[in-house]
C-alpha cells in the first residue's frame, strides 16, 4: 500500500463503531481493488432529505477531507455558517458540502449520522439464553 492510499480516509475504520455504515453501489462492482473500495463507505444521516449521506471526499489531513450529500435547504444553510465547511457543489435541489476532519463533530450535530445498534450485556444474555432452547444438538454421524 503506498502512501496516497494509507493516507485515505477508510470512514468504516474510523467512526464504524458509533455509527451505521452503508456502501454505495459502486462498491459492488466486480475486479475492483480493494484500496479503491475504501472511497466508498457512506455514513447515512436523519437530517439533510432521503438519500442524505456523509461520504469520504479526499485525504485525512486534507480540508475537504469529509463531504455531505442532502436536500435540505434548512440544513444546507446551518452546515454553511459552520467556519470550515464549503459548498462544493450546488444544484437544483442537492448540495455536496465539504469539510475537514476535525469538523465532524460539528456536522454531526447537525445531520444526526445514523448511530449503530447496540445492545446492553444483559440484553445480549436474554437473546443468548433464548436461542439456546433452538439450537440444534449434535447430530451423530452415522
Amino acid at each position: 500500500m503506498n502512501k496516497k492510499q494509507q493516507n485515505v480516509l477508510n470512514l468504516k475504520r474510523e467512526f464504524g463503531d458509533r455509527y451505521k455504515i452503508d456502501v454505495d453501489p459502486a462498491f459492488h462492482v466486480p475486479n475492483q481493488p480493494p484500496e479503491d473500495k475504501e472511497w466508498l463507505y457512506l455514513i447515512p444521516c436523519g437530517k439533510g432529505g432521503e438519500d442524505a449521506h456523509i461520504y469520504t471526499h479526499g485525504h485525512r489531513d486534507s480540508p475537504h477531507a469529509l463531504g455531505f450529500f442532502g436536500t435540505s435547504s434548512r440544513i444546507k444553510k446551518r452546515l454553511l455558517d459552520l467556519p470550515p465547511v464549503e459548498m462544493w457543489v450546488e444544484g437544483d435541489s442537492e448540495c455536496l458540502i465539504v469539510f475537514p476532519l476535525a469538523s465532524f463533530a460539528q456536522v454531526a450535530a447537525i445531520v444526526r449520522p445514523k448511530k449503530k445498534r447496540r445492545m446492553k450485556a444483559k440484553q445480549q444474555e436474554m437473546f443468548v439464553a433464548a436461542g439456546r432452547k433452538n439450537q440444534f444438538g449434535r447430530v451423530a454421524n452415522d
